[in-house]
């Protein structure tokens, strides 16, 4: 076994590292656009409660109506 042998070996590492590097950050991109995109990411919706005492409050689901 020759030097040459054990740089290419070293090239052809790195050059696999590199590539797997890259292809995890456009991942990691990917996903990061995805939780932008309106279809993914869920709205929340409000609602409107009437309590016994007549009066109107909003109600969302981050939101827990008092008694």
């Amino acid at each position: 076994m020759s030097a040459e042998y054990f740089t290419e070996a070293a090239v052809s590492f790195i050059a696999c590292v590199t590539v797997f590097t890259i292809f995890l950050n456009f991942l990691l991109l990917a996903a990061e656009e995805l939780k932008k995109c309106s279809i993914i990411k869920r709205k929340k919706k409000n609602y409107a409660v009437v309590r016994p005492s007549g009066r109107m409050v909003l109600q969302g689901p981050d939101r827990v109506m008092g008694a």
